[in-house]
């Protein structure tokens, strides 16, 4: 009885010190954890600092119990790209999440849920409203491969001194912009409107080991209008879960002014035709060029500028 007892006000201690406030446990040392971020280009560049403004990190023990949460903002990570944590001694395993805004949200993790109970969702995967995109993500630590993985990074605390590490992150996240020349829609009092572009099948969340899971929502957006190269286009740009080449994810392309579909693109189809490779790149960005023309239209890659497929601009 005594044995449980002694157990059981460890475990309490344990959560106690490792929740919110920290600075009732004297024993434990000060940023005794210190974690410097990385995120590298293709060329082996650190570019952590151009694409992750948002860090969340969430902490397991050795169990894979949930024991406490950190969020870096952007002016912390603008003055070090890391985290300084204060952690009792014993191994922990951290998991790290970039650029989760407005479109996503953390669940199942309160104290005592289990690592395979987490996951990141699309804050509109199970509401009444429309999810309109998502947020363009990256994760550690990660290993860009077929198919996407995660890796595991485990920190052990000493009962004394500070232990330092670096975690490199992986990006997340597709962005898919399509650019429309040629449309022709206007409102019942004569005004030209850009086209809604929806984009289908997308898996909603993502679990704690980067797999994506749930019942596929459906991205919309109006087309912003722009001038690129002096061309008048519609364009949007979605942020969706890493996918393979056999995606089932469409793009629809839509008359604002009565709901009408006017073109399906099939982004297998897209991927495949122009020889598009999913993996390798520390960014990525698929665009697709749509052009109506005298009741026909042709889905192209863009010719201006350079190339667009890769690292993100």
């Amino acid at each position: 009885m005594f044995h449980i007892a002694l157990l059981l006000f460890s475990v309490i201690l344990l959560h106690s010190c490792i929740g919110e406030d920290l600075s009732s446990c004297r024993h434990i040392a000060d940023n005794n954890l210190i974690i410097e971020f990385l995120y590298t280009d293709n060329e082996g560049q650190d570019i952590f600092c151009d694409r992750i403004n948002k860090v969340n990190l969430f902490v397991f023990d050795e169990n894979g119990c949930f024991v406490t949460s950190h969020c870096e903002e952007t002016e912390a990570l603008s003055v070090f790209a890391g985290t300084k944590l204060s952690l009792p001694p014993g191994t922990y395993r951290i998991i790290f999440w970039g650029n989760a805004a407005d479109k996503c949200e953390f669940r199942d993790l309160s104290i005592g849920c289990f690592f395979s109970e987490a996951s990141l969702c699309n804050i509109s995967s199970d509401t009444e409203y429309y999810p309109t995109n998502g947020d363009p993500l990256y994760y550690a630590p990660a290993m860009i491969s077929e198919p996407l993985r995660s890796q595991q990074f485990i920190a052990t605390i000493p009962i004394e001194g500070t232990t330092s590490a670096s975690v490199s992150f992986g990006r997340a996240h597709i962005k898919i912009a399509i650019y429309i020349k040629g449309f022709e829609d206007k409102s019942d009092e004569g005004t030209s409107l850009t086209p809604v572009i929806e984009l289908t099948d997308i898996p909603p969340s993502y679990n704690f080991e980067l797999q994506a899971f749930g019942d596929p929502v459906c991205y919309g957006e109006i087309a912003e209008p722009a001038t690129i190269d002096g061309e008048q286009l519609s364009i949007a740009e979605f942020n969706t879960p890493v996918f393979r080449e056999d995606t089932p994810m469409q793009l629809i392309i839509k008359k604002q002014s009565d709901g009408g579909t006017l073109t399906t693109i099939n982004l297998k189809d897209f991927i495949r035709k122009n020889n598009i490779d999913l993996q390798g790149s520390s960014d990525l960005r698929i665009p697709i060029f749509l052009e109506y023309k005298q009741g026909s239209f042709e889905i192209t890659l863009p010719d201006w500028g350079q190339n667009p497929i890769g690292p993100e601009t």
